[in-house]
């Protein structure tokens, strides 16, 4: 099997769609974790970048305010704090969760933030897809008409 057979197009937000390229931002992600999703992603989307702040502390100097999405570790330290002053910031940010389901304490903290939580375990392509569809969601609630509604 060739690495060109492995990869698979997926459907785009307009502003992947135009060729600019995608930046995500991973917080706090084990650091052999973020390198095999790195390589997975840039299969599927050779387009998006993919950067890891091992801290919440690195944030202000990887300039997240220009980021696509983040990706935010639920065991990463100050992590939920952090977000909701980001969400003050920028309230329509593209975020999800990683965290591990089986710890119900952790699980907890996370929950009422709004933002969508994925399995620890999750891979590559469920990763973007999940981006992608807040990305598409984003969109459609900022239609004019939509919010006529």
């Amino acid at each position: 099997m060739t690495m060109s057979s492995t990869c698979a197009e997926v459907d785009s937000p307009s502003e992947v769609r135009t060729g600019e390229t995608w930046r995500v931002l991973f917080i706090g992600a084990d650091p052999l974790w973020f390198e095999q999703i790195k390589r997975d992603i840039s299969c599927l989307h050779p387009d998006w970048l993919c950067v890891h702040a091992p801290h919440v502390v690195t944030m202000e100097s990887l300039d997240w305010r220009s980021a696509n999405a983040l990706v935010v570790d639920a065991q990463a330290s100050g992590a939920r704090e952090w977000l909701e002053q980001a969400r003050k910031e920028r309230p329509e940010l593209n975020c999800l969760i990683r965290c591990d389901f089986l710890d119900k304490p952790l699980a907890g903290r996370w929950k009422g933030l709004g933002y969508p939580m994925l399995p620890n375990h999750t891979d590559a392509s469920i990763l973007a897809a999940s981006l992608l569809r807040n990305a598409r969601l984003q969109e459609w609630k900022a239609d004019p008409a939509i919010q006529r509604i």
